[in-house]
């Protein structure tokens, strides 16, 4: 994969020159300093900076006339973020040292998969596609009874029509980010204490 992803990028600059890819490099640096405020992006950073506004650190966070708004991201938000990511990843590495089985590795991908949502640049709804396929993996470590409940509970709040009850809302926008963001990480908790009940290898 390596090789072939450095061929590709080392023909890319032979053929259209390195001040073309420079460009698109500092494009790309743009890009990395704005988030989506919408109903399809429901991030933790913005829920960080809707909490600094709250104390009066930052603007106030203004909705446009569209269904989503393009906010410029002070970068403190993706250091605290890559911290509490930092902060999580240590415990659950320590975890699976010792935990190879299908159970636990499937329940690492889950992990991850939701870490990815939580923590990223973006928070994209897509990005829930595997976590939801993964999630019934839970049912490894916390049992049938609050397996299913936390199914119910995922399915319920990832729903479309969830969704749309939020627009009309005043507040909508926020109440449906903090309620992802804070329903999937209870998901990453659950997903955590699953790994640590399952037996360690030699």
């Amino acid at each position: 994969m390596v090789l072939t992803g450095g061929a590709l990028a080392l023909t890319s600059v032979a053929l259209m020159g390195w001040p073309l890819h420079r460009a698109f490099l500092a494009q790309l640096d743009l890009a990395s300093d704005k988030s989506v405020w919408g109903m399809v992006n429901p991030s933790l950073r913005i829920l960080m900076l809707d909490i600094a506004s709250q104390f009066g650190l930052v603007e106030p966070l203004t909705q446009g006339a569209g269904n989503v708004t393009v906010l410029i991201m002070p970068r403190w938000t993706g250091l605290l973020a890559a911290l509490l990511a930092l902060g999580i990843a240590l415990p659950v590495a320590l975890a699976a040292r010792k935990r190879h089985s299908a159970h636990a590795l499937t329940l690492v991908a889950l992990g991850l998969s939701v870490a990815l949502f939580l923590f990223g640049p973006l928070s994209w709804l897509h990005y829930l596609e595997l976590p939801l396929l993964l999630l019934p993996a839970l049912g490894f470590g916390l049992g049938r009874a609050p397996t299913l409940a936390l199914l119910a509970a995922m399915a319920a709040l990832n729903s479309s029509e969830l969704l749309l009850r939020f627009g009309p809302l005043q507040q909508g926008l926020a109440i449906y980010g903090w309620s992802m963001v804070l329903g999937w990480s209870a998901a990453l908790a659950a997903t955590f204490v699953a790994l640590i009940r399952q037996p360690r290898g030699e």
